[in-house]
């Protein structure tokens, strides 16, 4: 089977081209669909077949490319189609320009129309990075902790967990399935933030006994550098470590006991 190469992004003008469009066609009679066609509703498709979609499209492309290449293909999908989805969201409303607030949006807003639920808990570390924790992702729900009666963790004497072999190469399968199926959001979250006026990496955590729990990583362009030249002044704690100061005390975004 020929392989083609992912074409690289439209430039900035080709975005701004698009949102003007979007907000003619979202302040205009018929909306999205044209003049005339104001009544006919918005075309969906079931969640369980865009999921499905998601897990063909990874593991056919570990398949034939390899992990590394796979990874790669679907973060440049996701940045594309995260840029354009946000687009469509913000084309009609003001625009937000305050980092935080911007963070706080993707994690409610976006999170929802996403994933059908808030992120449990955004975070910033000494490194200036913000942390986003969701204990049960949707994408992920499909892959469940190793069950101790299929031999893959086994209780000790000491009720710690003893892991077959069997077991360990199960784990590691889960381990790299659930990062492949990781790359799409995180490249939906950096397109996103792309369009939003924020420049970032953004990388995902997951541990195969925490399933369907990740945690994703987003580090904005300069924020990392700033903060340890801060902390080499003095002007803030050991690097590395979780920061516990409240940027949503004025705003219950992400509601009880899960604002940062």
């Amino acid at each position: 089977m020929a392989d083609f190469p992912l074409p690289p992004p439209p430039p900035a003008a080709a975005f701004a081209s698009e949102k003007a469009r979007y907000v003619a066609a979202a302040t205009t009679p018929g909306g999205f669909f044209g003049a005339g066609n104001a009544e006919r509703p918005e075309r969906e498709v079931s969640e369980s077949v865009y999921l499905l979609l998601q897990a063909e499209m990874a593991h056919s492309l570990r398949d034939r490319l390899g992990v590394d290449v796979a990874t790669e293909r679907l973060g440049a999908i996701g940045f594309t189609t995260g840029i354009r989805l946000a687009t469509r969201m913000t084309a009609v409303k003001l625009p937000i320009t305050n980092e935080r607030n911007l963070m706080k949006y993707v994690c409610k807003e976006l999170w929802t129309y996403l994933f059908r639920k808030p992120a449990n808990r955004l975070q910033t570390d000494r490194l200036g990075r913000y942390i986003i924790q969701d204990w049960s992702f949707r994408w992920l729900e499909q892959f469940q902790p190793p069950a101790a009666s299929g031999g893959v963790a086994l209780a000790g004497a000491n009720g710690s967990p003893q892991t077959t072999l069997a077991g360990r190469a199960l784990a590691v399968e889960l381990q790299e399935l659930a990062c492949l199926h990781l790359a799409l959001p995180c490249g939906l979250l950096r397109g996103a933030l792309h369009a939003l006026g924020l420049e970032s990496k953004v990388s995902a955590e997951v541990s195969v006994q925490g399933l369907p729990q990740c945690t994703f990583i987003v580090t904005l362009e300069g924020s990392e550098q700033a903060a340890v030249a801060a902390a080499a002044a003095g002007a803030g704690a050991t690097p590395g470590v979780t920061s516990n100061v409240n940027i949503e005390a004025d705003m219950a975004v992400l509601g009880t006991n899960r604002s940062l």
